[in-house]
């Protein structure tokens, strides 16, 4: 969609949100039948964020049961007091304290022993036969998971981790499906994550927070001002929407491809 330099941002801004509408609607009757009728975007509304679905099964997974939010908490909270075992032994979280420590069963005090009992029962530590507490390597990966989700909220199923090779990457998948089979997390197939939609809706509109910027809202009704560069900021905001846009679709289509067994959609631009 070309843009003339010779517009001011007001204008561009305004261009870019009405194109913005229009991709949405493109997306959504394109994951409906797999191609773009002009006649039927015309009966279609423009969905929210969150109702743009994937291409792509258990895109997003997130851990929003009561057992994995615990065990999140237990982990990585620095508020869960199980990081501490003396003056000498202690961190701010209980994973930093097993992986940096030999911590014994016995060194806990009464009252983390429910919570230590808990990550147990749930397999997220082993014990052996004198006691020491560790993770072994299913549980380590385990555990590298738990952290994205404490951290980001949200891992994609795709692409977990980046840097690592395929076989690694199955790895980490095979972990994830027997959590969602045991319905330890959940998954939700849709173009933007959760944390991408409340990006989205910060930028755009007032509809989830108070303090949000409402660009849409503020271009749309008309809001002007005599200096044109105070929309600079606005228009890069804008740009920024289109370029987050453009990630998630190729993103889409190149795991679809390698879904299809195919080279990848992005190995068709090198």
């Amino acid at each position: 969609m070309p843009v003339s330099e010779e517009k001011s941002f007001s204008i561009k801004i305004k261009i870019l949100f009405s194109s913005e509408e229009n991709i949405r609607k493109q997306w959504k009757v394109y994951t409906k039948y797999n191609s773009i009728n002009p006649k039927l975007l015309n009966y279609e509304k423009t969905p929210d964020f969150d109702e743009l679905p994937s291409l792509l099964p258990n895109k997003y997974i997130y851990a929003e049961t009561g057992v994995s939010k615990h065990i999140l908490y237990t982990l990585f909270s620095d508020q869960s007091h199980m990081g501490y075992i003396s003056q000498l032994v202690n961190e701010s979280t209980f994973e930093d304290l097993i992986t940096h420590h030999a911590v014994h069963y016995e060194d806990f005090s009464s009252y983390q022993l429910t919570d230590l009992n808990f990550l147990i029962e749930q397999n997220v530590i082993s014990k052996s036969e004198d006691g020491l507490m560790y993770f072994d390597a299913q549980q380590k990966i385990l555990i590298s998971m738990y952290a994205i989700l404490w951290s980001q909220g949200v891992i994609n199923y795709y692409n977990l981790p980046s840097m690592l090779s395929n076989s690694l990457k199955n790895k980490y998948q095979l972990a994830i499906d027997e959590c969602l089979s045991d319905g330890l997390l959940k998954s939700k197939s849709t173009l933007f994550s959760k944390v991408e939609v409340d990006f989205l809706n910060y930028l755009l509109n007032d509809k989830n927070f108070d303090n949000s910027k409402s660009l849409r809202n503020k271009h749309g009704h008309g809001h002007s001002t005599d200096v044109d560069e105070e929309y600079y900021e606005d228009y890069l905001y804008a740009v920024a929407v289109f370029l987050l846009y453009i990630v998630k679709i190729n993103e889409e289509f190149h795991f679809q491809s390698l879904l299809n067994e195919e080279e990848g959609y992005l190995a068709k631009f090198e």
